[in-house]
């Protein structure tokens, strides 16, 4: 008996520093803070891809953990106290190596609380406005990318594929008073108003907006920025209330969001939010192995030139026309493209037999057979 429980301690205690091995001294901590829930498909992709661009580094080297601004939900002032409270006591006492805020409202957030929450801990954002200069370089340092930042470029697109446009129509806000798109399409598109008309369609309720785009004046383009309803209970999506403008518009949309095409965009330079996050965890790992993040520059996110066939098909507008580099999705291929080989074959098959080639061979064939017995 004694034989027995000295085996089962001596088990115990070597068992011990197998556990303490896992789990390293030097392990770094990273705290994400989204805006809005976790179940929206911008911040499930974004996620994805920051963990993703994680791996290159040992896994048991970080730790990562994610909380949320719900303020879209769940509006309202004392909201945010809640989370500074909730966040002041869950992390009292730890030690966060890298803050990841996206997108804005997260990093303003941040930013306000700093001093009391994580005063040593850096951040790294992705947002639509640039942070300015005294801001990036305050405390342990701040950077990140911009993103939203193709309007031009995709204005200009626009233009090329419709020369004759006269007004504009920028979609770009919510029924919530958000200005912070529309100030920065404004910023971006200022030295258009000279060559077209550009008419802002923000913060206009849903069935007016959806009556608004349908009745446009001809040669009009539509540039759609950004678009939610409120409310925990009938939220609609960016992509859900773009999908339910273009059922009825009277004019071509272009946009700056990847999960927007194939919801109605004809196309622009879009941005993905998983590529996002990607970027985002090559900033992270390079201060995680020592670079300063006032050392690293603020940089813009990565775009890409995609369209929607279906929609070009809609608008008239040959693929053709379009840059080397874009990216055409959902595309049919003609009955040709799709069954050329069988109807070469089938067409070969037929020529041959026609003179007598078929018959030919397979008699050949068959003496072929008799000899080799």
């Amino acid at each position: 008996m004694r034989g027995s429980i000295l085996l089962a301690c001596t088990a115990i205690l070597l068992l011990f520093p197998m556990a303490s091995a896992q789990v390293p001294k030097d392990r770094k901590n990273v705290l994400m803070l989204y805006w809005d829930n976790k179940d929206i498909p911008g911040n499930i992709s974004f996620d994805q891809g920051f963990l993703s661009g994680m791996r290159a580094e040992p896994r048991d080297n970080w730790e990562v953990y994610n909380e949320y601004l719900d303020s879209s939900r769940f509006p309202g002032e004392h909201q945010y106290q809640i989370l500074y409270d909730y966040l002041r006591q869950k992390y009292a006492g730890s030690s966060i190596d890298v803050i990841v805020a996206t997108p804005d409202p997260s990093l303003e957030f941040l930013l306000k609380h700093r001093s009391d929450l994580f005063p040593n801990s850096p951040i790294v954002f992705v947002a639509v406005k640039r942070p300015p200069p005294e801001i990036l370089a305050a405390g342990p340092g701040l950077t990140g990318i911009i993103r939203a930042n193709t309007h031009r470029k995709t204005l200009d697109l626009a233009l090329t594929l419709h020369p004759d446009t006269e007004q504009v129509f920028v979609i770009s806000g919510t029924p919530e008073l958000d200005k912070r798109f529309e100030i920065a399409a404004r910023l971006e598109l200022s030295t258009y108003e000279n060559r077209v008309r550009i008419t802002y369609l923000t913060d206009l309720p849903l069935n007016e907006l959806i009556a608004r785009t349908a009745s446009l004046p001809k040669h009009s383009i539509i540039l759609y920025v950004w678009q939610r309803t409120p409310g925990a209970q009938s939220q609609l999506q960016t992509h859900e209330i773009l999908e339910l403008i273009a059922r009825s518009a009277s004019a071509p949309i272009y946009g700056m969001g990847s999960r927007n095409i194939g919801y109605g965009l004809v196309g622009g330079y879009v941005q993905d939010s998983e590529q996002n996050g990607i970027e985002v965890a090559q900033i992270v790992r390079r201060i995680l192995n020592g670079t300063r993040a006032r050392d690293i520059p603020v940089d813009s996110a990565p775009s890409v030139l995609m369209f929607d066939w279906r929609q070009l098909q809609r608008w008239g507008i040959s693929d053709k026309k379009l840059p080397n580099s874009s990216i055409v999705k959902f595309k049919e291929l003609t009955f040709w493209q799709q069954y050329k080989w069988r109807i070469m074959l089938v067409a070969v098959y037929l020529r041959c037999k026609r003179r007598g080639l078929l018959s030919s061979w397979s008699k050949g064939s068959v003496a072929s057979a008799r000899g080799m017995r």
